[in-house]
Parts: C-alpha cells; structure tokens; sequence
C-alpha cells in the first residue's frame, strides 16, 4: 500500500499573485524574502493495539521537546492514516538546524523517543528545510 502526505505550512511569508479577475492566479514567492524554515517529520507504523499507548507517548515526547535546555516553543502535529488506522505522521517546525540537533542528543528526549520507539513496527523520523511554499485563494465562495 502507498500513503501519501502533502503537507502545505503557512510562514509569514509574503505572498504577491498576479491575479486579476477570472485568469488563474500566479504564485510569486522571492528567495530573498523567504525565511528558510526547518521541519521534523517522520513516519510511525504503530503496532496492533498499541495505538492509544502510541498517542500518549508522542504527548510526553513533546514534553520532552519543551524540556530541552534553551527550547523555543515547542509545536508538533500527529495525523493519522484514514485507510490505515496504525499508520501516523508528525510534523513540527523547528527554528533551526542547532534547535535539531539539541532536540536529537538531549537524554529527556531520547529516553521519550525510544518510549515510541517500543510501540512501532516501523519508524522513520527525519529532518526537513522547506523548498517552496504555494498559496491559491481558491474557488470557494
């Protein structure tokens, strides 16, 4: 089975469209106004009737996250799989790549982390930089 996650975040960044009237509008985004944003993401396959246990243990670990020495506030999401209830996904953004590595190697954090860890089959945490950004005001009236 293949799951597909399409993530689209918000980041005070100007947006300038070339919209006018019924033409499909042009997104404009400058590499020189946009603030380059870090994310961690990963993957979770929860094991068969692990899944409250799981919920619980990624609520300590952004605990944990806000315990780092020096932590900016800390914000995460958790999504999970309507075709697969043990599939989840997580995603948070992150101020900096030292923010990254302080969260990585703090112990609280680790000791947190391999909590979840016990309740997967599978785990494939990574760390992101945003690429582009789009916005489309859309159809809706």
């Amino acid at each position: 089975m293949r799951t597909l996650l399409l993530s689209l975040a918000v980041i005070s960044t100007p947006f300038i469209s070339t919209y006018k009237g019924d033409k499909q509008p042009t997104p404009y985004l400058s590499a020189t106004t946009m603030k380059e944003a870090y994310y961690t993401h990963a993957l979770w396959h929860v094991k068969e009737g692990k899944i409250n246990e799981f919920i619980a243990a990624w609520q300590q670990f952004g605990k944990a996250l806000s315990q780092v020495p020096n932590s900016p506030p800390v914000q995460g999401t958790l999504v999970q799989s309507l075709s697969d209830p043990l599939v989840f996904y997580s995603f948070g953004p992150r101020e900096s790549l030292e923010d990254i590595n302080a969260m990585r190697s703090d112990e609280g954090v680790k000791k947190a982390l391999a909590v979840i860890l016990e309740l997967c089959q599978e785990a494939k945490p990574g760390n992101y930089k945003t690429v582009l950004q789009l916005a489309y005001p859309g159809t809706r009236k």
